[in-house]
């Protein structure tokens, strides 16, 4: 039967393992956040490149229909001047002719500017389109491996839970509740190896005393290190120096 320090052993692998699974479950949904995040700007930014398209269409009918007015107008204006009586309204209406045909050349040129742009800012948006249906095939599979991953770390969540609490079952009470005191005070591990006649937590040298101490507690003892308080134990293949260490360096 294991002893309640390789019990305890044991619990501790399987709470470093239940922190390792609840961090992965709680990363992989902000990672999934991200992502989407990712995705939702590049939906954003093809919305604005459409708006600005169909701005630049809306510009170029307005201006179409300022080219249709101005040569209507000189089309009635040209009409006009066979009725005049003299040169002062022929002049003037010669005037206004020219002046309407400078605005539809204007225009005109304003047109073949919006109709280049048109067709950069078509290009531009099918690539978007293209672009981002790609994308989005890519996050849905993304987001289905990661919702795969976290429903195996929740099954593996509740069975390692389960163990601890059959292992745990098995351990001194008074053993577990300092483990558990340690743990939480810690953060980190609780239990430490004496190796060599140093604390394998801290690397810190262990009195003799406290060493002789170790050597002689029965499995329902708690002794920790006096530096960073982890529940010390033996390795089977390890032995208890019989001198201080900090002594034979001296």
């Amino acid at each position: 039967m294991a002893s309640y320090l390789d019990l305890i052993r044991e619990i501790q692998k399987l709470d470093e393992n239940l922190d390792h699974l609840e961090e992965e479950i709680g990363r992989l949904p902000k990672h999934v956040e991200e992502i989407e995040k990712k995705l939702e700007d590049h939906k954003a930014q093809l919305a604005a490149e459409k708006h600005g398209l169909e701005l630049n269409e809306k510009e170029r009918r307005r201006l179409e229909g300022e080219v249709a007015l101005a040569q209507e107008k000189s089309t009635r204006l040209t009409e006009q001047i066979a009725e005049v009586k003299t040169n002062d309204q022929y002049r003037a209406l010669r005037n206004e002719i020219s002046f309407a045909k400078k605005e539809i050349r204007t225009a005109e040129d304003q047109i073949i500017d919006r109709m280049e742009e048109t067709e950069a800012l078509v290009a531009k948006v099918t690539a978007a389109e293209l672009a981002l249906a790609e994308e989005s095939v890519g996050v849905a599979k993304e987001v289905a491996e990661v919702e795969k991953v976290v429903d195996g770390d929740r099954q593996k969540l509740a069975a390692s839970r389960i163990e601890r609490e059959q292992v745990a079952a098995q351990v001194s009470p008074r053993l577990l509740r300092a483990y558990q005191r340690v743990r939480r005070k810690l953060k980190e591990r609780a239990v430490s190896a004496a190796v060599g006649g140093r604390c394998s937590s801290c690397n810190m040298v262990l009195r003799q005393q406290l060493l002789q101490q170790l050597r002689r507690s029965t499995d329902e003892d708690v002794i920790t290190c006096e530096f960073c308080g982890c529940i010390l134990y033996v390795p089977e293949l390890e032995t208890v120096p019989t001198e201080d260490p900090v002594s034979e360096q001296q």
